[in-house]
């Protein structure tokens, strides 16, 4: 994500104009950013507890341009999700989390439970993953309106999860 990824969207809630912050999750004009599928492209609001935790704050003080997280570090074909991946078992590792099943990956695994038990829609908790619909009428429309997913978004918690800090050092190179 770069600065430009985290903007407030307009959008249309029961015939009232109201914003919220969006990440833009797309590709860039420089193609610098890469997508795995075309339903990869999405809008996906900005949970509350993110902006409290000073998200915008970090958003403002990068340049235009810049990433989010300028410590990530390209791997040889330029990716930094693999880095990010890389970063994050060392993290854990640090954390004394031992099982290797849990990866970087397992917090979608985690995300899809949380909408579940917050009863949010399958469809929309794919679209805000970047999944396409599995089933011929999901594939009809445009796909749920922001007011819908910020609505979803809304509703998600994660109950009792707080992040524990590292017993040791991370880094993210």
């Amino acid at each position: 994500l770069r600065k430009e990824d985290v903007a407030t969207i307009a959008y249309n809630a029961d015939g009232v104009e109201k914003k919220a912050w969006f990440f833009r999750i797309r590709l860039d004009e420089e193609g610098k950013n890469r997508l795995k599928t075309a339903s990869s492209e999405r809008l996906v609001p900005v949970h509350a507890s993110l902006i409290d935790l000073g998200l915008l704050k970090l958003v403002a003080s990068r340049p235009a341009g810049a990433l989010l997280f300028p410590d990530l570090k390209p791997s040889g074909d330029g990716a930094l999700t693999e880095k990010w991946g890389q970063w994050f078992s060392s993290y854990r590792l640090a954390c004394g989390i031992t099982d290797r099943r849990l990866t970087f990956h397992s917090f979608r695994h985690a995300f899809m439970d949380c909408c579940r038990e917050a009863g949010i829609e399958v469809g929309i908790a794919k679209q805000l993953v970047g999944h396409k619909p599995s089933d011929v009428t999901g594939k009809y429309g445009l796909g749920f309106s922001t007011h819908v997913l910020v609505n979803a978004i809304r509703s998600y918690k994660v109950p009792g999860f707080i992040l524990p800090p590292p017993s040791q050092g991370g880094t993210t190179s």
